[in-house]
């Protein structure tokens, strides 16, 4: 009896021995099975991720050249824009001086109308009384008398007035009345400040105190602007605030 049950008992170790090898094996092919697996999911991920990474650098690549070729396009435009801008300034500018030289040349024209209209009347009306300080017509047109190239100050101003072209009749009306635009020697903010209310136009004559001769202020669109009218040459020269053009023999 002890003999069959220590067989039985050998004949179960070696049983359990035998399922145990056995669920050894099935366990490694079990964790074999999962690595290869583990690999398999990770070769995929990683393909998968360089065939993503591929297609965000290409996509990269076209937007990169679709955003260089578009910002090319938008510098070219800026430049053409910018050209035609400077372009529209220039002509603007251009138009801007020509038509502040007519304008200039206009107040010029009506003041030496004026004058000459003055000197005219004077000539064929021998019978006006003088006015005081003014000579006869026999000395309108008595030699100059020889000054320095500008004006030392305000008082050398005032005697060329007196001396020289109040005989000529000189901001006066063919009545020998003040004409209405001379306003004799004013100062430059003195006249802005008399023209500053005035329309766009609106010009006064005033005797220079920087050249022997006037300066028409002249109210423009902006601003008051001045203009020098040099009377110590044989003829009247017209200076320019922005240039150094001379208008002789207007």
């Amino acid at each position: 009896m002890e003999l069959e049950r220590k067989q039985k008992e050998d004949e179960e170790k070696k049983k359990l021995e035998k399922i145990k090898e056995k669920v050894e094996v099935e366990m490694r092919k079990t964790e074999e099975n999962i690595r290869r697996l583990k690999e398999k999911r990770s070769s995929e991920i990683y393909m998968s991720f360089r065939e993503t990474r591929k297609k965000i650098e290409k996509s990269a690549e076209e937007n990169s050249k679709v955003v260089e070729q578009e910002w090319k396009e938008q510098e070219k435009k800026a430049k053409k824009a910018e050209q035609e801008i400077r372009a529209i300034a220039r002509r603007a500018r251009e138009e801007h001086r020509r038509s502040h030289l007519q304008e200039a040349s206009r107040a010029i024209s009506s003041f030496i109308s004026l004058q000459n209209s003055v000197q005219n009347g004077s000539e064929t009306q021998n019978s006006t009384p003088s006015l005081p300080g003014k000579t006869t017509n026999n000395n309108m047109f008595k030699p100059k008398k020889l000054r320095p190239a500008r004006p030392p100050d305000r008082q050398a101003v005032i005697d060329w007035y007196r001396e020289e072209e109040v005989p000529r009749g000189s901001g006066y009306d063919g009545s020998g009345n003040i004409a209405p635009w001379f306003h004799g020697i004013l100062t430059r903010k003195d006249s802005e400040d008399m023209l500053s209310s005035e329309q766009v136009g609106t010009f006064l004559v005033r005797v220079s105190e920087r050249v022997w001769g006037y300066t028409i202020s002249y109210q423009d669109k902006e601003r008051c602007k001045h203009f020098l009218i040099d009377t110590s040459g044989s003829s009247f020269q017209f200076f320019w605030h922005k240039s150094n053009s001379t208008f002789q023999a207007i």
